[in-house]
């Protein structure tokens, strides 16, 4: 195999223009030619003048410096912050001493308690990690069975399955360029679609500029105009309606009424909890392969007799 040389000179001086890399501007270079500008950090872009540092805000700065003014009022500082929901109102509240003391009802001990075990529970049966506690198919493999001579079909399905003849692998990440192709010369077509574009000169051609500078230029007099009485009536805030109320709380306070009220019989009735049977003995049928007395008893016909036997092939 021929030997590639990558360190013999291109026959195309435009190739070696277009791998330098990208210089700084010409006015970058000038104003501040040791230092690089790194997005992301604290430091402002342009340098800030003693004149800038000093000077006095204006009536109209001072007015958009202001923060923004919290509409809720007495609602928004009386209401607690909650680390766990970004500042909103919570679901879970302090429990009150009253609560803590109080003794519970017969129905809330009954709902308490654990759920008892079903009649058929053994509590030493063998447990199985893959069967949920209850008989798995995996069995254990007699001595026989491991001993036993395995036949011809057996070994031929073990086989694993090969490769297609004309099956071809995936090709190499790194693609080899041969000699002939870098030692070829640019044609003239080429060399002119490789000239870049020059969009000064044409009416489609906007100069972006700076990213801190505005979009258009603000001038001096817009800066120094006061606003009219109708623009100062739309820059107003959207004031809350009259009949605007706060979101409710989320604990809602009892009335005397309700707590001493009795409940019908057709709330007795409906409160009952429901006796479902359980979900093992719903997913499971013990019975599902008992064969019944009469089924052992009973006798063939002659065509069951007939389709029973074997096919002799």
């Amino acid at each position: 195999m021929a030997t590639v040389d990558y360190n013999r000179p291109c026959p195309s001086s435009r190739i070696p223009e277009l791998a330098r890399p990208t210089e700084y501007k010409e006015a970058r270079k000038a104003t501040r030619p040791w230092r690089k500008l790194v997005w992301g950090n604290q430091e402002s872009i342009w340098t800030v003048t003693r004149a800038a540092k000093t000077a006095k805000p204006t009536d109209r700065m001072l007015y958009l410096a202001k923060p923004k003014k919290n509409h809720h009022g007495e609602l928004a500082q009386n209401r607690g912050n909650f680390l766990h929901s970004c500042g909103q109102r919570s679901s879970i509240w302090k429990i009150p001493l009253s609560a803590l003391n109080c003794e519970p009802s017969e129905r809330l001990e009954k709902l308490a308690k654990p759920k008892s075990f079903s009649k058929g529970y053994q509590e030493n049966r063998p447990a199985f990690d893959l069967g949920c506690g209850r008989g798995s198919n995996i069995w254990h493999v007699s001595p026989a069975a491991l001993s036993y001579e395995t036949s011809p079909r057996v070994l031929h399905l073990a086989r694993p399955k090969t490769c297609h003849l004309e099956f071809k692998y995936d090709k190499q990440v790194e693609t080899y360029i041969s000699l002939g192709t870098r030692m070829a010369s640019i044609t003239p077509r080429l060399e002119c679609l490789s000239i870049p574009k020059i969009k000064e000169d044409s009416h489609l051609f906007f100069d972006r500029g700076q990213p801190e500078q505005p979009i258009r230029p603000v001038s001096k007099p817009a800066r120094k105009a006061l606003a009219t009485s109708r623009i100062q009536q739309l820059a107003k805030q959207k004031e809350i309606p009259s009949s605007y109320l706060p979101e409710r709380d989320v604990m809602w306070a009892i009335t005397s009424g309700a707590g001493n009220s009795s409940a019908s019989s057709r709330t007795e009735e409906l409160a009952k909890p429901i006796m479902r049977q359980p979900m093992d003995m719903l997913q499971y049928d013990t019975e599902a392969f008992k064969v019944r007395e009469a089924a052992k008893k009973s006798m063939c016909t002659q065509r069951i007799k007939q389709l029973a036997e074997p096919i002799q092939r």
